[in-house]
This record gives C-alpha cells, sequence and structure tokens, in this order.
C-alpha cells in the first residue's frame, strides 16, 4: 500500500509537505522501466517462452506452475512473460495473447468466476464489471462459463490461436474457489482437453503440488 512520509515543515505553518512513496508493483510498470531493471530471471524465462511457442504448435498443451517463496520475484516474472508474449505476437503474427490476472482476486469464490474474470480481461473489460456469483452446485455454470470463455478466445484469436491465462496466488485461489476435490477435477478437465487453446502459467508460493493432485 501507499504511505505518507513528511518531506519536509513550511516555516510558520502548522503542517508538512508530504510525498506519496507507492510500493513496487510490476503490474503498473511501463515496459521500458521493467525490462531496464530486470536481471537473474532470463534462464526460466526462456524456458516458460519455449513452452509457450510448442503449446502454439501443438495439439495438446502443457501448463506451468511457477513455485517460490513469496518475495522472490514471480510477479515480476509473469509480468515478464505478459510483455515478452505480446512481443512475439506482433513480431511474428502469432495468434497469441496473454493475460495477467489481478494479484489479488478476493471476489473469486467460485470456479466459474475464474474462467468469467480470464473472458473479461481478454475482452478488456472494466474491473467494475466482473460478475459474481454463489451458490451449492457449481457444474452447469461451470459448463456455461467454460463455452463462453472458449466462444470469446475463438472470437479474438480464431480456432489456431491461443490464451496465456498468467495467474497469481493460485495455492490460495484453490483453497478459496475450488476447495472441493471434484471442482478441482473440472479444473484439470479443463486443462487437459485435446481441443482446449488456453495455456495456464500459474505462480504459486505453496510448492507441494507433486503431492497434492
Amino acid at each position: 500500500h501507499p504511505s505518507w512520509f513528511p518531506s519536509g515543515c513550511a516555516r510558520g505553518h502548522g503542517h508538512a509537505d508530504m510525498t506519496l512513496l507507492s510500493a513496487f508493483n510490476p503490474h503498473e510498470l511501463p515496459e521500458a522501466r521493467l525490462r531496464a531493471v530486470a536481471t537473474g530471471r532470463h534462464r526460466e524465462l526462456g524456458v516458460i517462452l519455449d513452452t509457450v511457442r510448442q503449446n502454439l504448435n501443438g495439439s495438446t498443451l502443457q501448463h506451468i506452475i511457477v513455485s517460490a517463496p513469496r518475495g522472490f520475484g514471480k510477479s515480476f516474472l509473469m509480468r515478464h512473460i505478459e510483455l515478452d508474449c505480446a512481443r512475439m505476437a506482433s513480431d511474428e503474427q502469432l495468434r497469441l495473447q496473454a493475460v495477467l490476472m489481478p494479484e489479488e482476486m478476493p471476489h473469486v469464490k467460485e470456479p466459474e468466476t475464474l474462467l468469467r474474470e480470464l473472458a473479461r480481461t481478454l475482452a478488456g473489460g472494466r474491473g467494475q464489471d466482473a460478475e459474481l456469483s454463489w451458490h451449492d452446485d457449481d457444474g452447469e455454470a461451470w459448463e456455461s462459463a467454460m463455452q463462453e470463455l472458449d466462444a470469446a478466445v475463438a472470437q479474438r484469436l480464431g480456432p489456431s490461436g491461443m490464451l496465456v491465462a498468467l495467474v497469481e496466488n493460485f495455492d490460495v485461489l484453490l483453497k478459496r474457489a475450488l476447495p472441493r476435490e471434484e471442482q478441482r477435477l473440472r479444473l484439470r478437465n479443463w486443462l487437459t482437453r485435446p481441443e482446449t487453446r488456453i495455456m495456464l502459467i500459474a505462480a504459486s508460493a505453496s510448492g507441494a503440488f507433486d503431492r497434492s493432485y
């Protein structure tokens, strides 16, 4: 959160001039500044971008989880992926788009809300347009949201295009929005469909996915 610090007091007045200091937020950094301060993640970035490129021409998509403790630069890396996917799409005329979801999504409390948020972000929708839902059985709602997202991807990128969904705090999101096994099974089935054109790159501070499928 931004913090206020006094920069000096005006003589003869009872108040201080104030300066706004913003927290470091890779989501808000312009591309030139982000690339100027980037260091130490070129190998990891190269592996991820190679996988993106292979997925563009593959029938079965490989998804990725970036796992590291908090403060290790996962958000920074995700922003780089977003920018490099955009550059690849522009320079090579690829039907490719990456969408970087907000670092915190407390409003995503149901599985289908995540899919709807991906569709909204892909279309350039505003945050206040987010659709919320609460219910007991999300099977039908999930299927509907899945079809809507598939249609949005096809309309924007064509049948052979690919959406790269960049989702942070994935471990937290799973616990909050997909707490039940049947919900997580729907997510797994969605990601492994032969016809899917949506690649997930998830960032997580917890690395126990090999023991918690």
